[in-house]
């Protein structure tokens, strides 16, 4: 924040000094306007101040859609990272199902072999 104001302040400086070196008085003719004895340096900043007006309001439509593009986006990515959230969590859950599906397969199975005796599978053993 600093350095800008230190870059603004060194500007207008500059902007002064040329003020002061430029004061001859000339005359303006555009179209059917006529400014006499206007200040050179009078009419050269005020040309950039329009100069700088005019980027600005060209620019500024384009600026404002680009903005509103940028809300819109941010919007998407939050419904879709809350999606992706929720899908997370469906696959936690999902896993922990399953894990808990093997653990009683696998307890299932002990039991088979704890009734069979041992010898493997059932069938065997009728």
């Amino acid at each position: 924040m600093q350095v800008k104001l230190i870059i603004g302040l060194i500007l207008a400086l500059l902007v002064a000094i040329f003020a002061l070196q430029n004061a001859q008085a000339v005359d303006i003719n555009f179209l059917v306007f006529t400014i006499e004895q206007a200040p050179v340096a009078g009419v050269i900043i005020g040309m950039l101040a329009v100069g700088v007006l005019l980027g600005f309001i060209i620019s500024a439509p384009s600026s404002w859609g680009k903005g509103r593009r940028i809300k819109e986006l941010d919007k998407e990515l939050k419904h879709k990272d809350d999606a992706l959230q929720h899908l997370t969590k469906q696959l936690e859950d999902t896993r922990e199902e399953l894990a808990a599906l093997y653990a009683s397969c696998a307890e299932a199975e002990e039991e088979s072999e704890d009734e069979s005796g041992g010898n493997g599978s059932v069938k065997e053993k009728a």
